[in-house]
């Protein structure tokens, strides 16, 4: 079947002149894979939508899959909103009718096509997009995504009815580090390492606000607001150069509450890390409990930051012992261990084993400088094993947002310098949390029906 000309598409929804740009070059190269970057507002989302619903309308009985991080994302940000808007203002009731159900996030139309849209925060959700196969997968807001989850989701492209089967991505370019610099730049698998063998099957294309005439008027002036590194990222749909830092925030995934229900856990356990004074330069304590799962995925589950001296510190600590240790099923296995580097606190260590006994381990290895701590963890958090919980969660009725972006600052700041960072508290907690999740293995799982967040 031959590609729509301009006026065959305008005759459903008018694209602007770079996204029919890129639409003719992808149905004209027959591409597999395609990835469509650059800036915010810049219409990626919109022109995927509309290829995607012109094939549920060309190919009766196809089947489409819409893929985000989570279910609460596609469902606000495409099934009710972008797919709702390209609904309203697309001519599609001249080709079909269609239905949608907003209990399972679907479209169906009259001709026995189905678009689906799917997250992917738990393992049953994933559980059910390979248990079904598609002529299209697309994932949106890929950057979001951890690239060992986009395998086996695309495993399931295997239905016969298009003329070719297709997989899209969009999103708005991260870091050079980010696997879809290395995927879509570099050409790279970003598990193995090795050179893609199908990079002729491979488009990728840009797209930035200045070609999208619908674009709100204050919009470049409000990115422009939140600084350089925001405006390339929005505006001019740059990836970010890491420079000399060691950490980017696109090395970790984020998680929802749904997403640890039933997770099993290998062991859950708290790292610490205790300042020596109280006052405006100091240090702070930092506390952070942590989930390692089988796979030796770590999830951040829980956080106290403040300051005061390490042993006015004793009544925080023992709150979140006391609120981790139940709540889980296998014999109530919560909260197991602490972790605390001895050499620093010895006074504090005695007194929390005469509390706590062997609750308190001083396994922790700081017999190095910071950087070489880091070092013998780098390739961990590399490889985006860390887990960190969504900005609009609440943890003991604490918004995760009132925190989460500070601590990401922090990891970002680290580097081979001690210099050139002021605080370091929570990178030392990821580095001790990292080594001890290669030596945990008993399980334990979460049993949300008994504690909750």
């Amino acid at each position: 079947m031959q590609p729509l000309t301009k006026s065959d598409v305008e005759g459903y929804f008018t694209l602007n002149k770079r996204q029919f740009e890129m639409y003719e070059k992808i149905q004209l190269g027959k591409y597999k894979y395609i990835g469509l970057y650059g800036g915010g507002r810049s219409g990626k989302t919109m022109l995927i939508l509309f290829m995607i619903l012109f094939r549920a309308i060309r190919f009766p009985g196809s089947r489409h899959a819409i893929i985000r991080s989570t279910r609460l994302d596609v469902d606000t940000y495409i099934f009710k909103e972008s797919f709702a808007k390209l609904l309203k203002f697309t001519n599609v009731a001249a080709s079909a009718e269609f239905k949608t159900h907003g209990t399972d996030l679907t479209i169906t139309l009259d001709n026995g096509s189905q678009i689906a849209m799917k997250g992917l925060d738990h393992e049953r959700r994933k559980e059910r997009i390979l248990g079904g196969e598609y002529s299209t997968i697309y994932f949106n807001e890929c950057s979001t995504l951890n690239y060992n989850l986009i395998p086996d989701v695309i495993s399931r492209l295997a239905e016969n009815i298009c003329d070719i089967n297709q997989v899209f991505y969009d999103f708005n370019p991260p870091s050079k580090a980010h696997w879809t610099y290395k995927y879509f730049v570099e050409h790279i698998n970003p598990e193995t390492k090795l050179p893609l063998p199908y990079k002729e099957k491979l488009f990728i294309g840009k797209l930035n606000p200045i070609d999208n005439p619908h674009k709100s008027s204050d919009y470049e002036e409000l990115q422009s607001d939140q600084g350089e590194a925001n405006y390339k990222r929005f505006i001019e749909g740059e990836f970010a150069d890491i420079g000399g830092r060691c950490i980017h925030r696109d090395h970790f995934t984020f998680y929802s509450e749904e997403d640890v229900k039933g997770i099993e856990f290998s062991k859950i356990f708290m790292t610490t890390d205790f300042a020596k004074s109280k006052n405006i330069t100091s240090d702070y304590n930092v506390l952070c409990v942590w989930g390692v799962t089988k796979g030796k995925y770590l999830y951040l589950l829980d956080t106290m930051r403040f300051k005061a001296i390490s042993i006015d510190a004793l009544p925080q600590l023992d709150l979140l012992y006391q609120y981790w240790r139940d709540g889980f099923k296998n014999g109530g296995q919560g909260l197991t261990q602490i972790y605390i580097e001895k050499p620093g606190n010895p006074d504090l260590v005695a007194i929390l084993q005469r509390k706590h006994g062997n609750v308190i381990s001083t396994d922790v290895m700081r017999n190095t400088n910071k950087y070489g701590r880091f070092s013998n963890v780098r390739g961990f958090i590399e490889n985006q094993k860390i887990f960190l919980p969504h900005a609009e969660m609440f943890i003991r009725g604490i918004k995760v947002d009132t925190w989460l972006s500070e601590y990401l600052v922090e990891l970002e700041s680290f580097s081979e310098n001690e210099k050139d960072y002021e605080h370091d508290d929570f990178a030392d907690n990821v580095f001790d949390a990292c080594y001890i999740a290669t030596l945990i293995r008993r399980p334990a799982i979460f049993d949300a029906t008994v504690h909750r967040f």
